[in-house]
């Protein structure tokens, strides 16, 4: 009696199997794998239809992960002195953070800035935490953390480069938060403008995430 293999079901000849039974046996074989073959359609009309749709396949995954939105985090807990107006016309670059979620294929961290390797839109959130809230206020006393693009991290930033800037009033905390597009090589620097003495960032977060372009 002929047997048959547990998955595809191949039919195979067996000791008690008749000799003349054998050409029935073969062709049963080779039908049953002709059927199982139809599946990946290898049907003598396109033999390479399977690989160039796996090909098709995987390059669709490839250009859905490439372009796949990432997320960025990085911190800073160390108190960190602000500049006044007579140290680099009142503006602190924001340095030294830590990295807590990194993207590295799509943006990187270096010099204080971070800089984008493609075309893309980035979101970004930052935010610090303020001493000396209670300083009383004086006229022009002023401060504010804003993102720069393209800043050197010298003077004050041209107008140009500022991508947006808020003030944190009476609270010991202030944050802000940008969404737009970048050029490859661009950079965006998290800074604080501040010209009242004795006042520092004890604690600073940037979060947000990049989506690739081109």
């Amino acid at each position: 009696m002929t047997a048959t293999t547990p998955k595809f079901l191949l039919p195979y000849p067996v000791d008690s199997d008749n000799i003349n039974k054998l050409p029935d046996i073969l062709k049963q074989q080779a039908e049953s794998i002709e059927s199982a073959l139809s599946g990946f359609d290898f049907d003598g009309q396109d033999t390479n239809g399977l690989a160039s749709r796996i090909t098709s396949l995987e390059k669709l995954v490839a250009d859905l992960q490439k372009f796949a939105t990432k997320p960025i985090a990085y911190s800073r807990s160390t108190s960190l002195a602000l500049n006044t107006v007579s140290s680099n016309a009142g503006f602190t670059v924001i340095s030294s953070m830590t990295p807590i979620i990194q993207s590295t294929d799509l943006i990187t961290y270096a010099n204080n800035a971070f800089k984008v390797a493609y075309d893309c839109i980035l979101s970004i959130s930052f935010s610090a935490r303020l001493s000396n809230r209670d300083a009383p206020w004086t006229s022009n006393q002023r401060q504010f953390i804003e993102l720069a693009k393209n800043y050197s991290g010298q003077g004050s930033p041209d107008q140009v480069m500022e991508l947006g800037r808020v003030p944190p009033v009476n609270e010991d905390s202030v944050s802000y938060s940008y969404t737009g597009p970048f050029s490859a090589g661009d950079t965006v620097t998290p800074v604080m403008y501040n010209n009242i003495a004795s006042r520092s960032i004890s604690s600073v977060i940037l979060s947000g995430s990049v989506q690739r372009t081109a």
